[in-house]
């Protein structure tokens, strides 16, 4: 039997514990710095953008909508018709940072906003040009795991070689 001990410097086993305590904080300063701007960034060109003028004639679900939707904009005293910029204004971007990146939420509090661009999206909304906001957060969310699948492993790299700064 042979039997030997191999002396070796403990400062690289040190520097990756110390690299290895430093990845959730690095991968939320990753989350903060690359993440959620992304998301803003995607919902600024896509949701945040208002279409051409309304294509006439208006294609109404019902004589009803048109009646409804005619009667509420004249005690608005909006007739003729002005755009509010109120849809693509009131589109949040919100990052939840709970022990680490939990979700990123894209949520508009404006309740008619899912007859805009929403679940429940009016025809005549659609035929002008307002995009479908289930639509493009699908697309968000795969360019998201695209995004993270493609930099995480750098983030992990950057931190083992001590090059990743999270402050």
């Amino acid at each position: 039997m042979f039997t030997a001990q191999v002396a070796i410097s403990t400062q690289w086993m040190d520097e990756i514990h110390q690299a290895v305590d430093f990845i959730p904080q690095a991968i939320d300063a990753y989350a903060r710095r690359e993440l959620r701007p992304f998301a803003s960034q995607w919902v600024d060109r896509t949701l945040r953008r208002e279409p051409g003028p309304p294509r006439y004639p208006l294609q109404w679900e019902s004589e009803r909508q048109r009646r409804f939707v005619m009667a509420k904009l004249r005690r608005e005293n909006n007739l003729p018709y002005q755009r509010t910029h109120a849809y693509v204004a009131g589109w949040h971007v919100i990052g939840d940072y709970t022990g680490g990146l939990t979700s990123i939420t894209v949520e508009h509090l404006w309740a008619a906003a899912q007859y805009v661009g929403g679940r429940r999206q009016q025809r005549f909304h659609r035929h002008t040009g307002w995009p479908n906001a289930a639509d493009e957060l699908q697309l968000l969310s795969l360019a998201m795991d695209e995004r993270i699948e493609a930099g995480l492993p750098v983030l992990i790299d950057q931190v083992l070689e001590g090059r990743y700064d999270a402050i």
